[in-house]
């Protein structure tokens, strides 16, 4: 993706950077795509005040997760406004931002209904992309950068949101962890992987289904590093959608392996989170579960095939089918080679405990 500053800017907001202090940030796209922007989040919150308000589609249960950050002053549910059309969901969304007066909006996702309405509400600055065959939707926004791409720019968000930001008057310094556990769900956790214990987690999860490694390929894994340390513990992760390749990976494991199905036991996805912040090593697919380890700071594994690989922290290791689109053609043991080999360099660092990725240090 090419990334272009406007050379041509519209007059200056009255609201300058020093004094927002009532900020918003509109995200859509799947659970994974707002993960990836909470860093970007925490990043504004610091500048903003302290919290900073969002604006999100995700489903009701997933929201829960942004909801519990100590950053986020509320998050605003926008599905139902989302299944609207024309004018009557513009007036909708318009209400909402006017009753709370925002006097900053960040549109981490570009949906002309959004900006639009934040115009009509008279939020003083509105910031955010413009692809650049939409030049007509130039002027909805008041700080703005141009991409080539079509659609979500995902996964560039970790290039343009920074110029974005400087584009506004704002900084963008990364803080890591840019995701807290609640004190519960860390307690659960913590009774399956102790602080004494190495935790593997495998990401189950994936969007659509050649987006997933086989559950007969994951038990492989489990199997060589077993091997290696037979003191290893495995936690299984993911939805009801996934519960069928659980089974068969619980299913070609034996006894001996301590393994924990969460896929049948974490319904809460606050409990999700904790288990991941709580692991090792993580190993996914490209999907929520590997951009909330990533968010936590774990090492982890992406295996990717029908996506791009994704390396936008230092300790999210890639991993790539050696045939395009085909999951199968990513070997086990080169998989279980790079779990044990970042497993050894996580203990070699004195890893920190688990309890301390999920204490805010605002």
């Amino acid at each position: 993706m090419s990334v272009f500053l406007l050379d041509a800017m519209p007059a200056a907001s009255s609201v300058s950077r020093s004094t927002a202090r009532n900020c918003a940030i509109y995200i859509s796209g799947g659970i994974g795509d707002g993960v990836l922007s909470m860093v970007f989040v925490r990043a504004l919150a610091e500048q903003a005040g302290g919290t900073v308000s969002l604006l999100m589609t995700q489903n009701e249960s997933a929201q829960e997760l942004f909801r519990a950050q100590p950053y986020v002053k509320e998050v605003i549910s926008l599905r139902s406004e989302n299944r609207l059309r024309g004018w009557e969901r513009i007036t909708r969304v318009k209400q909402i931002l006017a009753d709370r007066a925002y006097d900053s909006l960040f549109l981490f996702t570009f949906r002309t209904h959004i900006a639009l309405a934040a115009r009509l509400a008279g939020i003083p600055q509105r910031i955010g992309f413009v692809r650049m065959h939409q030049p007509h939707l130039a002027a909805l926004l008041t700080h703005r950068i141009w991409v080539r791409r079509k659609g979500t720019p995902h996964p560039d968000i970790y290039t343009w949101l920074p110029l974005l930001y400087a584009k506004a008057g704002y900084q963008f310094e990364p803080r890591y962890p840019s995701l807290f556990c609640t004190d519960s769900a860390s307690s659960k956790a913590m009774q399956f992987c102790h602080a004494q214990s190495r935790t593997i987690g495998f990401g189950l999860n994936g969007s659509i289904p050649c987006k997933r490694y086989s559950g007969r390929a994951f038990a492989q894994v489990a199997r060589t590093l077993h091997a290696r340390d037979g003191g290893l513990r495995f936690v299984l992760v993911g939805g009801s959608d996934v519960q069928d390749i659980a089974q068969e990976i619980r299913s070609l494991l034996p006894e001996s392996i301590t393994l924990l199905d969460a896929t049948q036991q974490a319904k809460d996805i606050c409990d999700s989170q904790a288990l991941i912040a709580s692991c090792s090593v993580f190993v996914s697919n490209d999907s929520m579960g590997m951009h909330i380890a990533a968010a936590h700071g774990i090492p982890t594994i992406g295996l990717f095939g029908a996506t791009p690989a994704l390396r936008y922290v230092p300790w999210l290791y890639p991993v790539e089918a050696t045939v395009k689109g085909d999951m199968a053609t990513i070997a086990p043991q080169t998989v279980a080679e790079a779990i044990w080999k970042h497993l050894a360099t996580t203990d070699s660092h004195g890893a920190a405990a688990p309890a301390g990725r999920c204490s805010p240090q605002l």
